[in-house]
């Protein structure tokens, strides 16, 4: 069974059009404990509908997304800080650069084991530090 992480991040406030640099950091809680001659590849792809809701998106209504991966990271474990480049598409997201001002991101395994998974902290969680966050040079 796979598993997607779908995040949005409203953009709006963003008044400049040269972002140096955008990169999304996720601390990770859980992970498959892969071996590391499995390299598994977990990506981050750029979906252009911002039209769902975390208390409502499923997977048989999910939006679509890029096939290609944006960015990617080699066999996450638990506890590990992963950082995904994001820097292209956040600045063509921008109402500044005529884009819609939200930007819609998902995580995924491009690999297709039996047993895949990542599980990181969310917006949720008590320790602010453990949260996802979008850095915007």
């Amino acid at each position: 069974m796979e598993n997607y992480i779908w995040l949005k991040f409203d953009l709006n406030t963003i008044q400049y059009n040269n972002i140096n640099s955008a990169k999304l950091y996720l601390h990770v809680k859980d992970g498959w404990e892969f071996p590391p001659w499995c390299n598994i590849d977990i990506g981050i792809h750029f979906s252009p509908d911002d039209n769902w809701d975390e208390h409502t998106i499923k997977w048989k209504n999910q939006p679509n997304f890029e096939n290609s991966a944006e960015d990617t990271i080699k066999n996450p474990s638990r506890y590990d800080i992963i950082e995904f480049d994001v820097t292209q598409i956040t600045e063509e997201e921008t109402t500044v650069n005529g884009g819609n001002g939200y930007l819609t991101l998902v995580i995924k395994s491009e690999e297709r084991w039996l047993i895949n998974y990542l599980i990181v902290y969310s917006k949720e969680n008590n320790d602010v530090s453990l949260r996802p966050y979008l850095e915007i040079i």
